[in-house]
Order: C-alpha cells, then sequence, then structure tokens
C-alpha cells in the first residue's frame, strides 16, 4: 500500500502493527527522528509515530532499519491534513510545539529505560534542543488534543483560515463548552446615568435616530442600549455627556464597525 493511498484508519493500523513488532526499528525511529512526529489518540491514551519511519516501511522499506523516507511522508502528511490534523513547529505555534515537546520527552524517557542519571540528563537535553532548533521539525496534532492548540487562535489567524480547515476543525470541535473560572474586572455603572440616557432617547437610537427595534418582555419599555462612547476601559467616564442610547445593531457598529 503506498503512502498517498492510505486513510487515516489505515495510517493508524500501520502505526499500532509497527509499534507492536518487536522487529521493527520503530522506537529507534521515535527515539531519534524529530521531524513529522504524529501526536494522536489511541485506546483512550495519547500516541506519538514517526511519520517517516512509517512512510518507509509502507513504500517497501526494511522495518528493522530506522531510514525515513521524506518524499512519502509528505504524501502522507496530507492523509493527516484530510483528517484535520494541526501541524505545529518552533516557527509556527512555537508555545503549543513546546507543550508537545513536553510530551515527546516523558515518552522518550520511557522509551529508553534504566539508565544511569547522568546519561539521561544528557541525551534529554540534547533530545530537546534538537527538536527547538532544528528548522524543519514538525509535529501533527490530532483534533483531539486542540483544546491546547486551537482556543489560542488569534482572530486575525481565524479570519484567513481557508473554509475547508475551518469547517472541519468546527465539525470535530467538542460538543460541549469548556468552562473555565477566571479573574475578571466589573465596572459597576451608575443606574441612573443608564436610565436617564434611554428616557433621553424617547425610544430611538441616538446614532440611526431609527425606532428601537423591539419592546422588553418584561416591562413593555423601548430596547435601547447603553454605549459610552469613550470607553470606561480607557478612561471615559461614566457622565450623560458621555453615553448614547443605541440599537443592538448601531453598538455592535460602534465597537466593531
Amino acid at each position: 500500500m503506498k503512502p498517498n493511498t492510505v486513510s487515516w484508519s489505515g495510517l493508524q493500523k500501520t502505526f499500532s502493527d509497527l509499534q507492536a513488532d518487536p522487529e521493527s526499528e520503530w522506537f529507534g525511529a521515535f527515539q531519534n527522528q524529530c521531524n513529522d512526529l504524529v501526536f494522536y489518540p489511541q485506546d483512550a491514551t495519547l500516541n506519538i509515530a514517526p511519520l517517516r519511519f512509517a512512510a518507509h516501511v509502507l513504500n517497501g522499506g526494511d522495518k528493522k532499519k530506522r531510514c525515513s523516507d521524506v518524499e512519502e511522508a509528505k504524501k502522507l502528511s496530507r492523509t493527516l491534513e484530510n483528517a484535520g490534523f494541526l501541524c505545529v513547529s518552533p516557527s509556527e505555534r512555537q508555545e503549543f510545539f513546546e507543550h508537545f515537546l513536553d510530551i515527546y520527552i516523558s515518552l522518550f524517557v520511557q522509551s529508553l529505560g534504566n539508565v544511569p542519571r547522568s546519561t539521561l540528563e544528557d541525551r534529554v537535553e540534547k533530545r530537546r534542543n534538537k527538536h527547538l532548533h532544528q528548522p524543519k521539525a514538525s509535529y501533527w496534532v490530532h483534533p483531539e488534543f486542540f483544546p491546547h492548540i486551537e482556543a489560542n487562535v488569534q482572530d486575525d489567524e481565524l479570519a484567513e483560515m481557508p473554509f475547508d480547515r475551518l469547517q472541519k476543525l468546527a465539525q470535530s470541535a467538542p460538543p460541549h463548552v469548556e468552562v473555565r473560572i477566571v479573574p475578571s474586572v466589573s465596572r459597576l455603572r451608575n443606574k441612573y446615568v443608564a436610565e436617564f440616557c434611554k428616557r433621553r432617547a424617547e425610544g430611538n437610537c441616538e446614532s440611526c435616530n431609527q425606532p428601537a427595534p423591539f419592546k422588553r418582555a418584561s416591562d413593555g419599555t423601548p430596547y435601547l442600549e447603553v454605549h459610552h462612547v469613550i470607553p470606561l476601559s480607557k478612561g471615559g467616564l461614566d457622565v450623560i455627556d458621555n453615553v448614547q442610547a443605541l440599537c443592538p445593531n448601531c453598538h455592535r457598529k460602534a465597537h466593531f464597525g
């Protein structure tokens, strides 16, 4: 089976077969490869696979040799992209690359078995430095681990993301939202200023001069939102000369338009 014809499920089976085969150079490749490592879930645990070694075997190479096949690995990377994997590197998303590098190092240490402490520390330092300073080092990360990554995508990155990529991420997102308790700053606004502002508007938006779009179900008053012309966060004052009663559309426009 050639790498460019492999599905993600087929590639995952290859990983499992090679890892379980005592005659394969799986662990040697895992210990020495820093390009195209694949982070994926299996049996409720995180696994790491040396993609280039797998490509070498799939291309008919000897599984007893630690050879890596760069060109065939490039073909397999398309399989990973189609399955929604994200590529991180020291130059692209370095913070998250280092997060997964820490995971790799912990599994790397486990794979070494019992070695003298001084030897272990030396090998770990060399491995970490090689990954961090290898210009082409790259990790392929399964969508399941995206909370470490995608939660931190900046708005400008999101706006430029290709639609098919965005669709894959949206479809693979966990159905339940993550709940975080974080410190926050609350500004207690003067309720008299807010009420005066709404009454002053007499039911019309003070920007577009159109009537409020609907009435509140609670008391039947026109629905308008109080906006601070100079934001409180930028030193604006909570006074009647710095507030406007706006319809929701104009309020969003004032902030994001």
